[in-house]
């Protein structure tokens, strides 16, 4: 029986076993990456589109108030207070109108910012806490 030699020494075979896990790890630590990247620009597209609608909302609601101060100065200097008062109720209906749309801003600035959180989070490295009582079972 014949012996068959390798023109590598044994050790080699061991490294190219262990580089080829490295580069397969770190593949998928960039596939990783890519997904979470991929995923932070598809949530922000999405957040910005629909506070683009809000925005447009919101301005029309500050164009139709400044129409109605207008309304409401034409009221004032005709002393017409029926108009005023129509106009001052109104006005304040507007507002409030304004600030749940201003609200409503916030809160997907809020979550967009959380799921891009979230979607960050597989790619975070562990950590180990010290509180010692956290492993225990007492």
């Amino acid at each position: 029986m014949q012996e068959s030699f390798s023109r590598f020494p044994p050790s080699f075979a061991f490294a190219t076993v262990h580089a080829r896990r490295r580069i397969a790890r770190a593949a998928k630590a960039v596939g990783e990456r890519a997904r979470a990247l991929a995923e932070t620009a598809a949530i922000r597209s999405r957040g910005q589109a629909e506070l683009n609608k809000l925005r447009y909302v919101r301005l029309e609601l500050l164009e139709r108030r400044g129409a109605l101060l207008t309304e409401l100065g034409a009221a004032v200097y005709a002393d017409d207070p029926e108009g005023t008062e129509r106009a001052r109720r109104e006005i304040v209906k507007l507002d409030e109108r304004v600030a749940g749309a201003e609200e409503q801003m916030q809160a997907l600035a809020t979550d967009v910012d959380e799921r891009v959180r979230k979607a960050h989070l597989p790619l975070q490295d562990t950590e180990v806490s010290d509180d010692s009582s956290a492993g225990s079972s007492d």
